[in-house]
Parts: C-alpha cells; structure tokens; sequence
C-alpha cells in the first residue's frame, strides 16, 4: 500500500514537473520569436548642411514657380468631396450610364476662356481617408479623375508624369500638370500605365467660349479634393457662377 501512494505521487510530482516544463519551453520560444519577429523601430537620424539646404531650395521646379506667379481660377473654393452617389454610378464595370452622366454634371464647372492663354497648368491637392482616419496621400488604389468638355479630353491622372507630385506639409498628395501635355490613363490604375497625352490647353481652353471642367477622387475610400485650381498666363480664363 504504501510503494503504491509513493508511485501515485511519484507520477503527480512528474506531471506536475512535465507541465512546468513544457509551460516554461513554450513561453520561451514565444518571447524568443517575439523578438525575433517583431517590426524594428524606425530610426531617423537625418544630417544636413547648409548649402544642402540652400540647393534643394534653389532646385524647386521652375514650372512651379511659374505657376505660383499666374493668375489662378479656383474650381472648388470650399473643395470637393467624393459623393457617394457618383461613385455608386460610375464604379468600374458597374457604371449607371445615365445616373453617372448627372453626378459628373454635378460636380462640373462652366469656364469661359478668351483664348490667347500662353500657358496654364493644373494644380491638384488631395487626400482619401480610410475607417475614418485623418485625410492622407493617395495609395495605389486611388487616382484623380479629371476632364476638359468630354471624356475624350479626360481619364484618370497618372501621377507618375506629374511635374510635381510631392506630400503636401499636412499630409495629403499634391500634383502639377501643365496642361499642354496632360497624361491620362484608364482603370485599372498603375503608375507604370502609358498614358494618352492631351494638349488641353491649345485643343480645348485656347477656343473662345464656354468651357465644361470636372474632377474627383477616384477611390473606394473617402475621398477629397482640397484644391483644384488652374493657374494661367495670358488671355482670360472666367468662372462661371
């Protein structure tokens, strides 16, 4: 009777050491491949010098010191939203033709141009929100839809062929065209897409009349357009209310 309770507590007391065991070899290993996994700190430890400084601000693109010295046109004073209609209409392969017609009649400006305009560009600042976080730079999956009159003059923006295209100091994206070479492309989006390219400006605004004028955040997400303003030089370029 009594080798019988010392094997029963014998094999207690191996349980119990084979449990603590294998407790102590599987909390090792999920500390070890903690470590081993886990994402490394960024670390940023810029070093710059004064004439560093003073060349990457005397290489600011000349088109966009140009642009900044022209008279501008502001399509969307208050900014543009994405709405949610426009979207449910026009998504890709999904398209509402006559429902999609009437959101982009929404959103377009009447321009009228006098002709003569030497030069003009087109300035884009915009982000795209995502589960409700703050307004950020435009990812791979959104792109800025864009048109001049028709969709002929029109598509969406290949930001790679931006002659600015930068993060904006509150976070979202910034683009510059000059819109005598405009680069379009379809969906899907891709940076790499080859672009069909408009001369906007001598097809389109340099003929005296009315001009239709359009853009948005093509996007999933939500979308917003801060700025939209074409800056000219020479000629007239008038918003019509």
């Amino acid at each position: 009777m009594a080798n019988q309770q010392i094997t029963i507590k014998d094999k207690i007391t191996s349980l119990v050491i084979g449990a603590v065991a294998i407790f102590l070899v599987i909390g090792g290993y999920s500390a070890i491949n903690f470590y081993v996994s886990r994402p490394e700190l960024p670390k940023v430890d810029p070093v710059i010098t004064e004439e560093d400084i003073k060349k990457a601000k005397e290489e600011i693109p000349v088109d966009l010191k140009k642009y900044e010295s022209y008279q501008k046109v502001n399509l969307y004073p208050n900014g543009l939203v994405t709405p949610k209609d426009l979207i449910r209409a026009c998504e890709d392969r999904k398209r509402i033709p006559v429902q999609c017609d009437a959101e982009i009649t929404k959103i377009t400006r009447v321009l009228v141009t006098s002709g003569e305009i030497q030069d003009a560009y087109l300035y884009i600042k915009a982000g795209v929100s995502r589960d409700n976080a703050p307004f950020g730079t435009l990812t791979e999956f959104d792109s800025i839809w864009f048109f001049v009159d028709s969709s002929d003059f029109g598509g969406h923006l290949l930001r790679s062929q931006a002659i600015v295209k930068r993060q904006s100091d509150d976070g979202v994206t910034e683009l510059l065209y000059n819109l005598r070479e405009v680069p379009f492309v379809g969906l899907p989006y891709r940076d790499d897409a080859n672009p069909r390219m408009r001369n906007i400006l001598g097809e389109r605004l340099n003929t005296p009349g009315e001009h239709f004028v359009g853009a948005f955040v093509s996007t999933l997400g939500l979308g917003n357009i801060l700025e939209a303003k074409i800056g000219y030089d020479g000629g007239l370029i008038e918003i019509r209310k």
